[in-house]
Order: C-alpha cells, then structure tokens, then sequence
C-alpha cells in the first residue's frame, strides 16, 4: 500500500515574503502613472493563481493582491451588476461631442449618443438595484483585506451604490481595515468608508476641476460640497489614529470654527504630525492657522496658497481680521508655503515655529508678474528674509527657495567665493547652519552661465552638503573651480552642462585635456551626486568620453547610480548616460589599471 508522504508546511513568514515580492508590481498602477502593464498584469495574475492552489497560500496571497485597491475597480471585481452609465455632455461642449440629429433630438435630455464610451469623460458607475446577500458577503470578505483605498477623479460611483452597500453594512464601515484613504471627490459618500483604523487621509484639492464633470460650479454639486465641507468634524472625530492629514480649500472660516472642540478651541484630533492643505489666505488668517497651532503633535506643515481673491497690499498682513488667536507652532520642524509673495509672507510671519528646520517657500504666481510692482515684490521678500534670520537662524538646516518672477539679483554671480550677497539676501547669509539649500530664480536678469555663484553660497554656508541651482549652466571651468573650492559638497544639482573643449581646464594653457585631468588636484572633492535637470544637447559622440573623463578627475567620489547626467548626441538623436562610461573609469581605477 502506497503511502503519501506530507509535504513539510512552509512557514507564514516566508510565504509572506514570497508574495510580498510581487506588491511592488502588482499595485504599480494604483497610484503611478508610469506603469510597466505587463509586470501588472503578470503579478497579479500570479497572485491570484496562488490564492486559488491551496488553502495555505490562498490569504497570504489575497493579502498583498487586495492591499491597494481603487474603489471602482473594487466594486466591479465582486458586484456582478455594477455598471456604468454615459451622461450626455453639457452645453458647452456640444461642438465637442454632439451627435447627428438621426440618433438624438431636443427631447433627450441625459442619454449620450455617438460617442465611444471608452474615451467619453460623462460616465459614472452605478447599481440598478439592491445589492443580494451573496455579493455582499463576498463584497465584505474581500474588503477586509484593503489596507489602501483610492477613490479618484477620474472615475464617478452613484450615491445609491454607496446606500445599497450600507442596507447590509447596517452603518458599520465598508472597508474596515484601512490605513489609508485618498478621496478625491467632495462628497459626502465619504463617511461610509470611515473607519477608526485610517492613520493617513488624504482629500485632496481637485486642481484640474475634474470631478462633476469638470462642472464645479453647478449648484447640486455646490449643495454636496458644502455637506461635504460640513462633515469633516465627525470624520476627523473617528479617526484616534490619524496622523496625515490633506485637507482641500474650505474657503471660509465658517467651514473651520466646527473643526475646534469646545471649551479649549483646540483641533478635533491632536495626532496629526503631518499635514497638507490648500487654502484661502483670508480663511487661514481668520480662522485657519489658529486652529492648526493647537495641534500638539504636527511637525510638518505643507500650505498651498488658493491664488483668487482681492489683493489689497495696504492690508496684506491681515492682524486686524484675525477672528482666534494664533498660538506658537512649538513642534514643528518643516514648514512648507506656496502662492503669491504678499500672502506667503503674511502666512509665514504669522506661523511662529522657534523650532523649524526646514523652510520651503515658492514665492510668486502669474498674478504676481502681472500686477505686483518690482519694489512691493522685493519689501515682502526682505521681511521674508528678516523674519528667517531673526526667529529660524539658530535650527534651521534646509532652504528651498522659489522665486519664478522676480528678476532682481539676489546672490553673487560669477564662480568667485569671496562676493557678498545683495543688501536684500544679506540675512540668509547669517543662515549659518543651512546643510540642503535649493534656489530657483529662472527670470533673473542677465546671463545664465553666471546666474549664481556656487563657491559663493559654499562659502556663506560653510555646513553645506545639498545644493540645488535648478536654472544655472554650468562650464567645465566652472566645475573645475566647484571641485577645488567647494571640497565638503556632497550633492549639486544643476540645470545642465555648457560643454565646449575650449573651456576645460588646462586647455587655454596648451595642457593637453587628458594630461590635466591626471594632474589635476581637485580629487579631493567630497561630491557623491551630481544632477543635471536637462540634457546635455550638441555635443559629438567623442566628447561623451571626455565629459566622463572630466567628471571622473575632478569628481572622484561620484556614485553612478545617484547621478543623472544625459547627453544627446548631435545628428545621430540618440540619448547616452554619461554616467556609464564613469562607471568604467571608476572601475579601471580601482583595478589600478
């Protein structure tokens, strides 16, 4: 009698590992709109073949397979009735996708006809009924699984689907599970998937006005929002876990009074360490950052400036309109402002923070190049500066400055490191602890190859490792001097090389290129990432080796894989990575040869 040896049991921790090997792939299309389709679409069809082989590896494999889930494509994979439907266009986009006469009239009002419904941006999902007992107990078995949820812009669900689900849900969440949720619509759907296990929410604003069919002021829309708006206490309020935050625009200090618990006025939820908001410079200064400075736990604070509304530069601070104190942010330690010069300065003066490491401002908009005078620009600039200077100099370790119009000189030009800073920048100067600093000021005035001096900032930061001039051209003369003067720099970004034999260094001399490299004492540079934004464009296939070769003597420490130095080829329209080819001196180097 033959007997059946049992296969040994693989333990949970490896089978675990196995599968988790396929998450990357399997969930790349989640969230990322650069996706490899085939290694999807392999993955998880892996995934889902193991979870049907046995019983051993069939949760495992439902566990990483159902992890990240958008909420139709949820739906769709367990509702047998859930469909979708084609809306007619509004008005104005008759011309678009307006159909012929034979196949529509003036009566129909809702039916889109002529139209491909996979290209067609008026579809929405829905349930044509109640949901039966066994879709739901395989709906509820499968959502227990989701970890994240993604409801986007790009797909719109029915509200009866959300109220079919909760006839069988009876008011209990329906993914219980979640640490994250992304929803991407204002609307009140969004209390039936609330559950006090989400640790990070994000309602982002919708920037490119595509929910609603792109018809964001339509009143039924307008009427869910403000519900929406009206909600978010208790949201918050089932969330003792939370602690990431993204709010959209609330518009209003109405919408933030119910955010503050009563008597203490302080925010509803105190965990949050994170978070990121876009909002009305009138709301925050009102109502908003008063509400924000209670939250005991938040370090880092990321404000996107709404651009509409009054400018009205006699009162761009606002102190007299503020309606609640604005208490001290005392734990945060990264600070993030964007939108128009006059109100990132009001926002940023108000935002007392002793403790700030790192400051992030994008100081500027369209608005700003259109009606803001070059001397109001440069006063709200200076009280910027002051205010880094007197209340951030003794912590702060990272700078990232944007300034898209203002052409002003701000720092030293040039490649000497013994050039002063301008009156206005003076006080960044005394920044003395600054290691990360990134300036972009792409419509400064004159010429581009010497916009600012790199030994220059080195030299005023002395801690500096990160340096990030996203708008410079650099020359190879240029990079021979950032070698031999700015030895302890350890990271440079740059927009891209200006290449030319005739300024390599040691050429004027009659040295010849390769001589000098050898003999060159700049090999004693720290800097492991060298970033070009752009190409190098123009150059012959010959000088390929010779831009590795520069870079390599004067650069010695470079690691490859953290560099991104691109040249196109002139005539031929191909693309070579520089980096390569150092590689291969790098490595003839260490083999002594």
């Amino acid at each position: 009698m033959l007997q059946h040896r049992q296969l040994p049991q693989l333990p949970l921790e490896l089978l675990d590992a196995i599968f988790e090997q396929l998450s990357e792939h399997a969930h790349a299309e989640s969230f990322e709109a650069d996706t490899d389709m085939a290694n999807m679409y392999n993955a998880k069809t892996a995934l889902a073949r193991s979870a049907r082989a046995c019983r051993a590896f069939h949760e495992p494999a439902l566990r990483v397979l159902w992890r990240k889930q958008r909420l139709g494509r949820a739906c769709s994979a367990v509702l047998s009735r859930f469909d979708f439907g084609s809306v007619k266009w509004p008005e104005q986009e008759d011309e678009t996708w307006g159909g012929g006469t034979e196949s529509d009239d003036e009566a129909n009002d809702d039916m889109a006809v002529g139209i491909d419904s996979c290209h067609y941006p008026f579809n929405y999902s829905y349930l044509p009924g109640p949901v039966a007992a066994e879709e739901w107990s395989r709906f509820e078995y499968y959502a227990q699984f989701v970890r994240v949820l993604r409801y986007s812009t790009d797909e719109t669900i029915d509200p009866s689907v959300f109220f079919f689900l909760q006839q069988h849900a009876r008011g209990k969440p329906l993914f219980p599970n979640l640490h994250q949720l992304v929803w991407e619509h204002a609307t009140p759907e969004l209390v039936s998937v609330i559950t006090p296990s989400i640790r990070v929410l994000h309602l982002p604003q919708d920037y490119a006005e595509m929910e609603n069919g792109s018809q964001s002021y339509e009143y039924g829309y307008r009427m869910r929002r403000h519900a929406f708006k009206q909600l978010l206490r208790g949201v918050l309020e089932r969330l003792p876990d939370l602690a990431e935050l993204t709010l959209p625009v609330l518009g209003h200090e109405a919408f933030w009074f119910p955010l503050l618990s009563r008597p203490d006025n302080h925010f509803v939820t105190q965990g949050i360490h994170t978070l990121h908001l876009f909002e009305s410079h009138r709301a925050l200064m009102r109502a908003g950052l008063a509400a924000l400075s209670t939250i005991r736990a938040l370090t880092e604070l990321d404000i996107m400036l709404d651009s509409r509304g009054s400018y009205d530069p006699a009162n761009m601070d606002d102190g007299r309109n503020v309606l609640l104190p604005i208490g001290v942010f005392a734990g945060l330690k990264r600070l993030q402002i964007d939108g128009r010069t006059v109100w990132v300065r009001a926002v940023f003066r108000a935002i007392v923070a002793p403790k700030l490491e790192a400051v992030v401002l994008a100081c500027g908009t369209w608005l700003d190049s259109q009606d803001t005078a070059a001397a109001l620009e440069e006063n709200h600039l200076c009280a910027i500066f002051s205010d880094l200077r007197r209340r951030n100099a003794v912590f702060m370790q990272k700078l990232h400055l944007t300034i898209p119009h203002y052409s002003g000189v701000l720092f030293p030009k040039g490649t000497t490191p013994d050039t002063h800073f301008a009156s206005l920048a003076i006080p960044l100067a005394e920044l003395s602890h600054l290691r990360d600093v990134m300036i972009s000021q792409p419509n400064l005035d004159g010429d581009h190859y010497l916009s600012i001096s790199v030994p220059a900032l080195v030299a005023a930061w002395p801690a500096l490792q990160t340096l990030a001039l996203p708008d410079l051209f650099v020359t190879g003369e240029a990079l021979e001097i950032i070698s031999r003067t700015c030895a302890l720099l350890e990271r440079l970004t740059v927009r891209t090389l200006s290449w030319s034999r005739s300024n390599v260094p040691g050429i004027s001399q009659g040295i010849p290129f390769r001589s000098y490299a050898l003999v060159s004492d700049a090999n004693k540079s720290m800097l492991e990432e060298l970033r070009f934004g752009e190409h190098v464009h123009g150059v012959s296939a010959e000088a390929v080796g010779d831009i590795a070769y520069l870079l390599d003597s004067l650069f010695p420490q470079l690691v490859p894989g953290r560099c991104s130095v691109t040249v196109d080829i002139k005539r031929d329209a191909i693309s070579f990575d520089v980096m390569d080819e150092v590689a291969k001196l790098q490595q003839a180097r260490r083999s002594g040869a």
